[in-house]
């Protein structure tokens, strides 16, 4: 949305039709290939390209080769969140073991968890 914000108010103060210009972003955006598929918007919706002034390099790229990378990109995506926020992996519950409740907040002062340990009785899933 930035970009696109940006190219309206441009074109404001050149006294151009914003709505025209608007329509060019949009076009060249979506002709122009994406970081993850490596295709362009445009050619991934509707098959082919579409004519833009930009110079173009069409590589025909099989529907698999496009998943697989896409789901590179996505697996990349998500260690890297994962890293940021030091989320750690699931730990295996087994019956009789002491956990904490989350509960819902009623304020700002009440604790995320049930102060009140409980045993674990039965494992689903």
């Amino acid at each position: 949305m930035k970009p696109l914000n940006k190219k309206i108010k441009s074109a404001t103060v050149e006294g151009k039709s914003w709505r025209q210009e608007m329509y060019k972003f949009l076009r060249n955006y979506r002709a122009t290939p994406h970081v993850t598929t490596g295709r362009p918007p445009a050619e991934l919706l509707f098959g082919s390209n579409i004519k833009v002034l930009l110079p173009e390099l069409f590589i025909r790229v099989e529907d698999k080769e496009l998943r697989t990378r896409d789901a590179e990109q996505k697996q990349q995506q998500k260690q890297y969140v994962d890293a940021r926020n030091c989320v750690r992996p699931n730990i295996p519950l087994h019956v009789g073991e002491t956990v904490l409740i989350k509960q819902t907040k009623t304020d700002k002062l009440s604790p995320a968890y049930n102060p009140a340990p409980v045993s674990v009785v039965q494992v689903k899933g």
